[in-house]
């Protein structure tokens, strides 16, 4: 089995209709593809450190882009995952936003580890799940979260095959290219990370193997680069030998 993706290697804007118009852009050029990634805050941007961050964006005009984008994906016919900040009930969250072929968002992911920086304006989430894309098991996981390999592990034994981790590090360095090699070495699945484009960025996107080898990596260029990911070596001889009468993992997630 294959799954074929986009990574929409980009810069991001302050300005939301900016970032729609980016989005729309390159959802109109993308080849025939499975699914098409982008990075962290893609919509409504991400610029925590900005103390007028949230105060800056308006729940309504983030509302339109949302639909607007979901009836260019209808046309295109492709899935695309796409995060932005997301107000419900009057409570924001960091997510990133599922569209099935229909132009729908059909899953919303709340990253549930959040920086001390991100807390001032984010409440977290409380899931970890997967979800079937084009029938293979995947999940997503955001930015700062590869730091914490319990969670990596979990959607490892709920079936994930393929994480796709949405990213915006603009003052990283390459070392997080470890952290990915080790995240899908332990877990032997897949792992397509994607940062923005930035003036001086270091850290840019990446496709690592089951085997902990980098086969894609990005330039600081905006564009869209493609892959094909072969599921056959995708493993769990490594995880069904965990000794769990020595240490399990617990899932608290609500």
């Amino acid at each position: 089995m294959q799954l074929s993706i986009g990574i929409v290697q980009t810069f991001i804007s302050e300005n939301i209709s900016e970032n729609v118009a980016s989005v729309c852009k390159f959802i109109v050029q993308s080849n025939k593809t499975q699914v098409l990634l982008f990075p962290e805050g893609m919509i409504s941007g991400y610029y925590p450190k900005n103390p007028n961050y949230l105060k800056n964006l308006n729940k309504d005009v983030l509302d339109e882009a949302i639909q607007k984008i979901g009836s260019v994906i209808q046309e295109k016919h492709v899935n695309a995952i796409i995060p932005t900040a997301l107000s419900e009930d009057g409570k924001w969250f960091n997510v990133s936003l599922w569209f099935d072929t229909n132009g729908r968002v059909k899953h919303v992911y709340k990253k549930c580890n959040l920086s001390n920086l991100d807390r001032n304006y984010f409440l977290p989430g409380n899931k970890l799940e997967t979800y079937v894309v084009e029938g293979v098991s995947t999940a997503i996981q955001m930015c700062r979260e590869i730091k914490y390999p319990e969670q990596w592990l979990y959607l490892k034994l709920q079936g994930a095959r393929v994480i796709f981790h949405l990213n915006n590090n603009q003052d990283g360095d390459s070392y997080w290219e470890n952290l990915y090699k080790a995240r899908a070495y332990e877990n032997q699945y897949f792992i397509v990370s994607v940062n923005p484009s930035h003036a001086g960025q270091k850290l840019f996107s990446y496709i690592v193997s089951p085997q902990g080898k980098i086969v894609l990596q990005t330039e600081n260029t905006q564009k869209i680069y493609y892959a094909t990911l072969d599921l056959d070596s995708v493993k769990n001889d490594s995880i069904d030998q965990r000794r769990k009468t020595v240490v399990d993992l617990v899932y608290t997630g609500i």
